[in-house]
């Protein structure tokens, strides 16, 4: 049985499942528009020429059974292909409630063929991805962002076998002890109070995460800004504050103010978790929505809730599609659930190369897989910054070894460096240690593994000379530990580099230039070799390097 799930709000992606198997997930902004966080809506026809030229070809339309929509606003769907039934079906059915968390029907997509539609609420795909591809067989979970279908931006449930229970949702049903606090609407418009967090909605709150660890939260100003929170109008907290509309990022009020609305976010969510597992008596929490992106707000709910947390890799918009096709495969058809020991994140498109030559790049073929770990190994170790793809890309936001640039994190200067002179970002940005699972609890604060880079443990503190470039300020790191079973060439590249260094670890960042999708063809590469001071580019059994000029 198949089944051709889309997601088309910010974020856009879709995914095809067999037989209960997740076979392909595409995200857009990769595949299409080269947009960070490309939001399909307004491009219908590019969309559905997607479909037409990359999923449908793959799969054979005739043998498609379901088409599942990860948001109950998918008029869009009737638009691309002339039919108004999408729409009206899902507004007769659904109203502007939220009495179910979905809606399924049977229309005729052609002539020819007639497939099951299926349709769910935002927050529901993502319980249902965070659930269906944990290693739970029950579970708590919790869903928040920046807002959903009915600006919704927190809901709950529980995962029971292959049943999800649709539980809470504090848009339509806030609590007095768990107010509608909209942590997700309110962290991305910072970038109307903060004017070096730029205009990008989307970004602002990696920018803030990162940022806060500088400042230190003030009691005093914490009551305006939950008052803040919960009214969504962050806009008056400068004023409320007695703040200058101007302030620079390297002044101390702008940290402290952006460290106190840090820890009230982890204040609420903790306060949530310990009164949803009070009412259910359930250890275990599965996290979703952009806001499980936040690895501090991670941090604390492993220290004071519990250790049973699971965060997957695409827990933002990036896998909406693929939280909408799991949800109806186990919950709608009652296909049955098993627990996974590991949810493989390596499931986009290869490395796209159509053998583009260009005057100042030289592509030098390497012998074999053990020629490449030689000569990249050796690179690092000088000091060079490699851009690194293989495989299959990765989904979800967190480059996780597929889709890279590396460098050796030994020298204090690295993340300055890349910042300025690769990335083209603001100063205060961490990097993140990527290391071989065999040797983490040496180098870091933690026995559990890390491997979807969504955690921040600390560096102990004897080796965070060694590391300079991926210890941030306040002593963390966002982790990501590596099997040999998961990633083995990235597995073989960390273990050259600690046999020849005693260091197992490399600083890990997206192969993505400013504002740019992380990259997944040769001739996006080229552009970042051209316009950067990466230094190569290993993709496949090659590598790309500015060709020397010599006069």
């Amino acid at each position: 049985m198949r089944i051709i799930s889309i997601h088309n709000g910010h974020d856009a992606c879709i995914t095809a499942i067999e037989d209960g198997e997740i076979i392909y997930h595409w995200e857009l902004e990769r595949n299409i528009y080269k947009v960070k966080h490309f939001a399909g809506f307004h491009n219908k026809n590019i969309v559905a020429e997607f479909l037409r030229c990359h999923v449908l070809p793959l799969l054979l339309w005739d043998n498609v059974d379901y088409i599942s929509l990860g948001s109950l606003y998918a008029g869009w769907l009737g638009d691309c292909y002339k039919n108004s039934e999408f729409f009206s079906i899902i507004k007769d059915k659904y109203g502007e409630s939220l009495s179910t968390p979905y809606v399924a029907w049977e229309a005729n997509w052609n002539k020819k063929s007639s497939q099951k539609f299926f349709a769910n609420t935002h927050h529901v795909s993502h319980m249902a991805y965070s659930y269906y591809t944990s290693p739970f067989d029950e579970a708590l979970l919790f869903a928040y962002d920046g807002e959903g279908d009915f600006n919704t931006t927190t809901t709950y449930g529980i995962g029971r076998s292959n049943k999800l229970e649709y539980t809470g949702n504090l848009a339509t049903h806030p609590r007095e002890d768990m107010p509608n606090t909209r942590i997700g609407y309110c962290y991305n418009r910072l970038c109307n109070i903060v004017p070096f967090f730029g205009k990008d909605l989307m970004a602002t709150p990696g920018k803030a995460m990162g940022y806060s660890s500088y400042g230190k939260a003030r009691d005093e100003w914490k009551p305006a800004i939950v008052e803040s929170l919960v009214k969504a109008e962050m806009e008056p907290i400068l004023q409320k504050l007695d703040l200058p509309n101007d302030l620079d990022s390297k002044d101390q009020r702008a940290m402290d103010l952006v460290a106190t609305l840090q820890t009230v976010a982890e204040d609420y969510v903790i306060n949530c978790l310990r009164t949803l597992m009070k009412e259910t008596g359930i250890k275990n929490i599965c996290l979703s929505g952009g806001c499980a992106l936040n690895v501090l707000i991670n941090e604390r709910i492993r220290e004071e809730v519990t250790e049973n947390l699971y965060v997957p890799p695409a827990c933002s918009d990036t896998g909406q599609s693929l939280g909408s096709g799991l949800y109806l495969w186990h919950h709608i058809l009652d296909k049955p659930f098993k627990p996974k020991e590991w949810h493989n994140p390596y499931l986009g498109d290869y490395i796209q190369d159509n053998r583009i030559q260009r005057s100042s790049i030289e592509r030098k073929k390497l012998k074999d897989e053990d020629d490449l770990i030689e000569e990249a190994s050796n690179l690092l170790i000088e000091g060079k910054i490699i851009g690194w793809a293989h495989g299959r890309s990765e989904i979800g936001p967190r480059a996780l070894g597929n889709r890279s640039i590396l460098c050796f994190p030994a020298k204090p200067n690295m993340k300055d460096l890349i910042n300025e002179k690769v990335k083209h970002r603001e100063w205060w940005r961490p990097f993140a240690p990527i290391c071989l699972y065999e040797d983490f609890p040496e180098w870091f604060e933690t026995t559990q593994e890390c491997p979807y880079m969504l955690r921040s443990p600390l560096v102990k503190e004897n080796k965070r000379d060694i590391i300079p470039a991926v210890t941030h300020v306040d002593g963390t790191a966002r982790l990501q530990t590596v099997r040999s079973s998961q990633n083995p060439l990235l597995h073989k590249l960390l273990e050259a580099v600690k046999e020849k260094t005693g260091v197992p670890i490399l600083l890990n960042t997206s192969l993505n230039g400013q504002a740019k999708p992380i990259i997944n063809n040769v001739e996006a590469i080229c552009d970042l070799l051209e316009t950067t001071e990466l230094d190569c580019a290993f993709v496949g059994t090659e590598m790309l390097r500015k060709r020397k000029l010599f006069l």
